[in-house]
């Protein structure tokens, strides 16, 4: 009888898979890096209140809920991407977008 027992709450116990991450699409990646983290920005487009509308958003789907979070730049009549904490986006080396976001924060407190 324990063996039956031991194997049910075995059945129960089995490690899950990792829950799977979304690669991004390639074809979306722009030349654009996350003033967060470094890593690329993707082109997402969305649907609100019926009307097509685009944004930028950190590529790396693991930090774009935590880390990322705030990195969100929307398409404006200029034609251009703009974030309401980031301003403007501007295309940027790796070596200085890491880093960007503490700078910012440095500034607004002098």
């Amino acid at each position: 009888m324990s063996s039956t027992i031991y194997t049910k709450l075995d059945e129960l116990t089995l490690p899950r898979s990792p829950r799977s991450v979304p690669k991004p699409d390639p074809s979306k990646l722009t030349e654009y890096s996350c003033p967060s983290c470094g890593k690329s920005l993707e082109l997402y487009e969305y649907q609100k209140e019926g009307q097509p509308k685009k944004m930028l958003r950190c590529a790396n789907p693991a930090s774009r809920h935590y880390k990322c979070k705030d990195v969100a730049y929307f398409w404006t009549k200029k034609g251009t991407f703009w974030s309401p904490k980031f301003g403007e986006v501007k295309n940027m080396p790796l070596s200085q977008a890491k880093g960007q976001k503490a700078k910012a924060t440095r500034k607004a407190n002098r």
